[in-house]
């Protein structure tokens, strides 16, 4: 299985393009019964890799392969590397502040492909994305190129 997701972090991306996150997530469950996951080492193997795409003035545009499928992997592991998920209310709050307009958890689950058995093919769907990101990713392309 192939997944491809395109997500927008908090802050510029620096170095380099393609960048592999290799942390062990742990899951809990709050008293409130709400999910909630954390880097740990004894938690399972979980491996995402992220490649920039567009950086904006205080944001960048990535597409995201989590190459393992943990939950809330994405997040967690963007969170990890100072990166949130705008929107994100469990793992990003610090910056909600700066992007009270984003529309919504930034988090688009683009492609999946996968293989089926016996040789029959190949199985592959695309989701495009919605117009509130692409009008949210315009005004922040806008103010990209005043700042330049």
């Amino acid at each position: 299985v192939q997944k491809e997701y395109m997500v927008l972090l908090a802050g510029r991306w620096e170095g380099k393009k393609i960048r592999e996150v290799d942390l062990p997530l742990l899951k809990n469950i709050n008293q409130s019964g709400e999910r909630v996951v954390k880097v740990s080492p004894e938690g399972k193997p979980s491996k995402t890799i992220f490649e920039l795409v567009k950086n904006f003035e205080q944001s960048c545009w990535v597409k995201a392969h989590p190459l393992t499928g943990r939950t809330h992997q994405i997040r967690v592991h963007a969170a990890e590397i100072g990166h949130p998920v705008l929107g994100d209310e469990k793992y990003g709050k610090d910056y909600l502040s700066h992007f009270k307009k984003c529309p919504r958890l930034c988090l688009h689950a683009r492609s999946l492909k996968f293989v089926l058995p016996e040789s029959e093919g190949t199985c592959y769907f695309e989701a495009p994305i919605d117009e509130k990101t692409k009008t949210f990713l315009t005004v922040l392309e806008s103010k990209k190129d005043e700042h330049e």
